[in-house]
């Protein structure tokens, strides 16, 4: 196509992002209009839109982050490799084991974030791990997008002796997660916005040789 001259290589990267956009915006939607309801979040509009757009912010930098590497390896050794993998994880070991593996690839982002290690029970100098881990940011502001905000005391069962994070203010403190949504979104855009263009280019320095 490209050799046909049917469209230049800016039409096919910006079309591409269009396309893409209303799919991962209706998607994320959905999900988190279900996870919030079923959780019993307060019915607060500027809570549920905060929580919405921050995740929607880390789809798009997944996202992203996805296209650099493919961009990085030729699309034919990718879907060998892809289809090898996938191959040889399910006919030669355990659904466990290729689940392990797959936690393992994603290991960098998640070790580095809430849902494993926090950054005050770490030396200060893997602190920066933690500050450009756009996972790491996309979980902080996801816990003080539904706890921050002066969000009233959690209820708590009557057959509960105690409740440890009864108070919203409890749980911010435990997970270090009073930060500023606004600084939060600007990073994962930033990292949305970087990994696009790093791709574009990529895609045409590829082109080009």
């Amino acid at each position: 196509e490209r050799f046909n001259r049917w469209y230049s290589t800016t039409a096919y990267f910006t079309a591409l992002n269009i396309a893409d956009t209303p799919i991962t915006f209706l998607c994320c939607f959905c999900y988190v209009t279900i996870s919030y309801w079923l959780t019993g979040q307060p019915q607060e509009l500027e809570r549920f839109f905060s929580f919405f757009i921050i995740l929607l912010g880390l789809c798009y930098a997944a996202q992203g982050i996805g296209m650099v590497g493919s961009a990085l390896i030729d699309v034919k050794v990718t879907i060998f490799l892809i289809t090898l993998l996938v191959i040889y994880l399910n006919c030669l070991f355990t659904r466990q084991f290729s689940i392990l593996f797959g936690s393992f690839l994603q290991s960098p982002f998640i070790t580095f974030s809430l849902a494993c290690v926090l950054m005050k029970d770490t030396q200060k100098m893997f602190h920066w791990l933690f500050k450009i881990n756009f996972v790491e940011n996309a979980m902080k502001g996801t816990v003080c997008a539904i706890y921050g905000n002066n969000r009233t005391k959690l209820t708590c069962d009557n057959d509960s002796v105690y409740c440890h994070f009864t108070y919203p203010a409890k749980i911010l403190s435990e997970f270090d997660a009073s930060v500023d949504i606004k600084t939060v979104l600007a990073l994962i855009l930033c990292y949305a916005i970087v990994s696009r263009l790093l791709t574009y280019f990529l895609v045409k320095y590829r082109i080009k040789s």
